[in-house]
């Protein structure tokens, strides 16, 4: 049963204002996007003193700021239209980020230098124990 006034939906994506029982807007759905965003970004959902994203994963930082921004406690202090949310989503997302290497490539970079440098040695050392005088290797012809 409901009653005329009475808050409805999903704690976590609710904005402050409506868990005071105060009046919502637009924003509220705004907030809840990016709550979800959220979510999707580090698999949890802000609650209390949320940490940004890209302290939870690999993302650009720049998307903290969207996510600051648009849960920001006070509705005056977050995003007033979709558009910006937008905006910002995209400027962020088109940037040109370097890619996050994880640390397993960085040491098989290391062993294929180093597997290389050994390659190189053991080829030094083989040519100066079995190579004649001079440089150069003479074919005979075999068996006539």
């Amino acid at each position: 049963m409901t009653e005329s006034g009475m808050a409805l939906g999903t704690l976590e994506y609710m904005v402050p204002e409506q868990l005071m029982g105060k009046r919502v807007d637009h924003r509220a759905d705004l907030y809840a996007e990016v709550v979800l965003l959220y979510e999707l970004l580090t698999g949890d959902v802000p609650r209390g003193a949320w940490r940004p994203p890209s302290n939870c994963r690999p993302v650009d930082s720049g998307l903290d700021q969207v996510v600051q921004r648009a849960l920001q406690p006070k509705p005056e202090e977050r995003y007033q239209q979709a558009g910006e949310v937008q905006r910002d989503l995209t400027t962020v997302l088109q940037r040109k980020v370097p890619p996050v290497r994880p640390p397993w490539r960085r040491r098989v970079g290391v062993l294929a230098a180093a597997g290389l440098s050994a390659a190189a040695a053991g080829t030094w050392w083989w040519m100066q124990h079995h190579v004649p005088e001079g440089g150069h290797f003479r074919l005979e012809p075999q068996g006539t």
